[in-house]
């Protein structure tokens, strides 16, 4: 249930956000760059990116695990105009932005109320907040992570000023500002490694070897095919949230025809993965073994990998998928909002 945050946590909030604004971090950090902070009751570090080196807003997002982080990374990866449906299926986080005036919405506006804000002067002095979730359109922070943002914020103020204090600074895209407590609650702030993982999705293994027999004594066909779990990047609303949701798809292309052979809207909190694999062997059995199938780079690859190494189908990923990409642009101008 989402719960609006008490006046106290906005005023909190909007306290820590203005010292963040004075110090002006995006000067000095890229989003690229990472500030890592330990908390000695957690195992796993809270990651904080600064926004603003290069944009016509600044700001920071919080990545509450190495999941969230990942997200952040592959979004980065498809610079420096990230698709829309990269972006939707990878960004969540915790985000607090200076902006314009002409950014703020009606809650944002309340929550200046709440919060006793008055903007310092000068450009991008409003101060507003948002969550973000894959296939959600951003919204208001709630209770809980309002508390987060306090907690975090409060520690990344005090991360960027041991670092300027002590002239530390990111010189790799493999290095963190990293701020660690011990276990008396004193903090720490170095520069180090920043921590590996790999946090690609399971290769879907599919048990049924009469099954995937059959599909590989299919012929092959001489086309090529794009597949795609995708949102519809027109917002609806879905049940009784206010928060508006992108319906799930997942749609096969005839790439060479430049024709949409079939696609299937979810519901929300339905897996893809068998949708995925239904819809591909459902054309497997009525055309033939395609000679090539087309994916969006880190998209569905583990998905599918094992089915198509078993019958014989090469894969090739892409930043783009030209039939599916166009048919999404013409669904998301008819798609009315419910």
């Amino acid at each position: 249930m989402f719960e609006i945050p008490e006046a106290q946590q906005w005023i909190e909030l909007f306290a820590i956000g203005k010292k963040i604004r004075k110090l002006e971090p995006w000067r000095k950090y890229n989003s690229a760059e990472i500030i890592t902070i330990k908390y000695n009751n957690q195992d796993t570090p809270i990651f904080c990116s600064i926004l603003g080196a290069e944009e016509n807003f600044y700001g920071v997002s919080i990545y509450r695990d190495y999941s969230e982080l990942a997200g952040h990374f592959n979004i980065l990866a498809a610079e420096p105009e990230p698709p829309l449906q990269v972006i939707l299926q990878n960004q969540k986080c915790l985000s607090l932005y200076f902006g314009e005036a002409n950014m703020l919405s009606p809650g944002d506006r309340s929550a200046i109320e709440y919060g006793e804000f008055i903007p310092e002067p000068g450009p991008l002095n409003q101060i507003f907040f948002r969550t973000y979730e894959p296939g959600l359109a951003p919204w208001y922070i709630g209770a809980t992570e309002a508390e987060t943002m306090i907690k975090v914020l409060n520690n990344l103020y005090e991360a960027l000023k041991l670092a300027e204090e002590n002239n530390l600074s990111i010189d790799s895209p493999k290095e963190t500002l990293y701020l660690s407590e011990d276990s008396q609650g004193n903090w720490e702030c170095q520069v180090q490694p920043l921590p590996s993982f790999d946090l690609k999705p399971k290769e879907l293994i599919i048990h049924d070897e009469l099954f995937l027999a059959r599909l590989k004594r299919l012929p092959r066909v001489a086309t090529a095919i794009e597949l795609e779990t995708a949102y519809v990047t027109s917002p609806v609303l879905d049940g009784d949230s206010p928060r508006p949701c992108f319906p799930k798809m997942v749609a096969l292309a005839d790439h060479d025809e430049g024709t949409i052979e079939a696609h299937k809207i979810l519901p929300f909190e339905e897996s893809l993965e068998n949708e995925v694999i239904a819809l591909l062997t459902d054309y497997i059995k009525a055309n033939g073994r395609p000679r090539l199938i087309i994916i969006r780079k880190d998209g569905i690859y583990n998905t599918i990998k094992y089915l198509c190494e078993k019958i014989g189908i090469p894969i090739e990923e892409r930043r783009s998928l030209e039939i599916i990409d166009d048919f999404l642009g013409l669904i998301s101008e008819e798609q009315p909002e419910e």
